[in-house]
């Protein structure tokens, strides 16, 4: 017989994560908009839609991380549907840009390869996030009311075909973070 410290490690660590995701899935069925089972969770992580109550202005606003840096100069902002308390995504339309700097200088060189720059640096119109922090309350103090939320959220309708993709791709690591209880930041 094997001791326990022979096992191999993935053996222990998929142990680990079907606890933490067992744990979450009972507990969380009080609290409201979240899904009772860890596979409930999963498919409305994947299936979350943007919230047409939660559309703002916003002017000024920046978004700092490590190697990341993003400014919503001014625009439309909608914030995802709430999941178990958390707002999980924004769609921004408007006048931005985003500052990239991979962390190594290899990374920086592939990027270069491939942009012709080592460092990102780009103005947009419109963007999708995913995140699982506080992002989406640090934007607070930038927000106002929209005055054309209709007319915002029906352009946003019509992306919701290409951010839709997007949504179900990033799924699995926001299920985790839920899962585990973890306020690591998750960003795409």
């Amino acid at each position: 017989m094997k001791p326990f410290l022979a096992c191999p490690r993935w053996i222990i660590v998929f142990a680990g994560f079907l606890a933490a995701t067992t744990a979450f899935a009972q507990t969380s069925g009080s609290t409201p908009h979240c899904p009772p089972t860890t596979s409930a969770l999963y498919a409305r992580l994947r299936s979350v839609g943007l919230d047409p109550q939660t559309v703002y202005s916003v002017r000024d606003a920046s978004i700092d991380r490590p190697s990341l840096h993003i400014d919503l100069d001014d625009g439309t902002v909608a914030f995802t549907e709430d999941i178990c308390g958390r707002i999980t995504g924004a769609f921004f339309e408007g006048e931005g840009e985003i500052r990239l700097r991979p962390p190594n200088p290899v990374e920086r060189g592939s990027m270069a390869l491939f942009t012709g720059m080592a460092i990102l640096e780009e103005q947009f119109a419109s963007a999708y996030f995913r995140f699982n922090d506080d992002t989406a309350v640090a934007l607070m103090p930038f927000l106002r009311p929209a005055l054309e939320t209709a007319e915002f959220y029906g352009k946003v309708g019509r992306s919701e075909p290409q951010s839709g993709r997007v949504r179900r791709s990033a799924s699995a690591p926001r299920l985790q973070s839920f899962s585990s209880g973890s306020s690591r930041a998750l960003w795409e």
